[in-house]
C-alpha cells in the first residue's frame, strides 16, 4: 500500500499512547482515522487535535471486547468515513506481577483484552476488507514481550506472545490476497498504559488498582510514541511484517534464538 492518501484506518485504543500516533501518522499521508477507544471522550478530543492539524479523524466509542460495540463503531466509521482499509488492533492493557502472585481474574481480564480484543477486530473486518476488493492491511500491536521474556510480566508476555502467533498464522491464511499484514512489537515506549490499564479494568475483572507501579520510572524514560507511529506507517507502505522500535534490544532477540537452535544441534 504505497499511497496512504484517501484511505480510512480504525485504529483501536486511538485515543492516546501508540495508537493515537499510528493515527496521526496515517492522517499526516492523508488517511481519514477513526480513533476507537473506550474513553470517547479522550477519542473525540484527540480526533479534534488531528483535524486542527488538517487531517480527517473521527472519535467513537469502543469496548473491543464487546462484538457489539466493535460492530457499532465500524459501521459509525463507515457510515462518517466511508470503507475501512487499514485495521489497526491496538486497544490493549498492561499488568506487572509474578505468576505465584496473580489471580484468575487478572488473566481473565488481560486475555479478554490482549488477546480477544484483537480477535474481535478481525473477525468483524476481515470479511469487509475482503469485500473492498482493494489493498488493505491489518497492523496487530504486540511487544517485544512477544519475544523476550520479562520476569514479573507472565501474563502479559503470555498474550503478547499469542498476538504474534495469531498475526503469523494470519499472516499466512491471507497470502496471495490484497491485504497486508504486521505486527508491532516495540520496546518500551512513553505512554499512559500504566495509568489507563487499571482505570478501564471492569469490576467484572476484580476493578482496577491505583497503587503505585513499579514501571513507572522506566516507562516514564520510554521512546515518544510518535517514533513508533512513524515506524508503523513507513511498515504499511513497504508491506513489512515485523515492526521493531527498538534497535538496542536485538541482542536479547540473538541470545534467545541462539539457544533455540543450540538446542536442535544436540
Amino acid at each position: 500500500m504505497r499511497d496512504l492518501k484517501g484511505k480510512v484506518a480504525f485504529v483501536t485504543g486511538g485515543a492516546s499512547g501508540i495508537g493515537l500516533a499510528i493515527a496521526t501518522s496515517l492522517a499526516r499521508r492523508g488517511s481519514a482515522v477513526a480513533l476507537a477507544d473506550i474513553d470517547e471522550a479522550a477519542a473525540g478530543a484527540a480526533a479534534e487535535g488531528i483535524v486542527a492539524a488538517g487531517g480527517g479523524a473521527l472519535g467513537v466509542h469502543c469496548d473491543v471486547t464487546s462484538e457489539e460495540s466493535l460492530e457499532r463503531a465500524a459501521n459509525t466509521t463507515a457510515a462518517a468515513l466511508g470503507d475501512v482499509h487499514i485495521l489497526v488492533n491496538n486497544a490493549g492493557a498492561f499488568s506487572v506481577g509474578f505468576l505465584e502472585d496473580t489471580k484468575r481474574s487478572d488473566w481473565e481480564w488481560l486475555l479478554e483484552l490482549n488477546v480477544v480484543g484483537v480477535t474481535n477486530g478481525l473477525r468483524l473486518f476481515l470479511p469487509r476488507l475482503k469485500a473492498l476488493g482493494e489493498e488493505a492491511h491489518v497492523v496487530n500491536t504486540a511487544s517485544v514481550s512477544g519475544h523476550v521474556p520479562v520476569a514479573g510480566l507472565s501474563i502479559y508476555t503470555a498474550t503478547k506472545f499469542a498476538v504474534v502467533g495469531l498475526t503469523e498464522c494470519l499472516r499466512l491464511e491471507l497470502a496471495g490476497t490484497k491485504i497486508g499484514v504486521s505486527v508491532l512489537c516495540p520496546g518500551i515506549v512513553r505512554t499512559s498504559l500504566l495509568e489507563t490499564s487499571p482505570r478501564h479494568r471492569p469490576e467484572r475483572h476484580g476493578g482496577g488498582s491505583q497503587e503505585p507501579n513499579p514501571m513507572q520510572a522506566i516507562i516514564e524514560s520510554g521512546t515518544d510514541p510518535a517514533e513508533v507511529g512513524e515506524h508503523v506507517a513507513h511498515a504499511i507502505e513497504r508491506g513489512e511484517f515485523y515492526v521493531f522500535t527498538h534497535p538496542p534490544l536485538r541482542p536479547a532477540f540473538e541470545k534467545r534464538c541462539e539457544e533455540i537452535l543450540a538446542s536442535y544441534r544436540r
